[in-house]
């Protein structure tokens, strides 16, 4: 992410610390996802994306952590919606998609957990 990009929080102030780590982190995830795609490397790219958002949402729980507190180490993207409360802001396609790619942190790293046959 460069210095023009840097993200911005609701009252204007730039985000700094440890929600900034959490973005370039997501934004690298992204990064990531689209260098698979263009590769033809298809299995990874969910993953990859369920990780983009989730690191996204963690930073957005991270501006409102106490100093030392850190966003819970969970994966499901709707709680992390939740807890970050952003989901009521979410459109009805937003929503969908973040519950199909949310079991994609585990999926990908673990076939024997996809029961989907094809």
């Amino acid at each position: 992410m460069d210095d023009e990009a840097k993200p911005l929080a609701a009252s204007g102030e730039p985000i700094n610390g440890k929600a900034t780590l959490w973005l370039e982190i997501a934004y690298d995830d992204l990064d990531t996802a689209k260098s698979l795609l263009a590769s033809k490397k298809y299995r990874y790219i969910g993953f990859m994306c369920q990780q983009a958002v989730e690191k996204a949402l963690k930073a957005v729980i991270q501006i409102s952590c106490a100093e030392g507190e850190m966003p819970p180490k969970i994966h499901s993207l709707v709680r992390l919606a939740n807890l970050a409360s952003v989901a009521s802001e979410l459109s009805d396609e937003q929503k969908n998609l973040i519950e199909n790619i949310s079991p994609m942190s585990i999926e990908a790293r673990y076939p024997e957990y996809n029961t989907n046959p094809h």
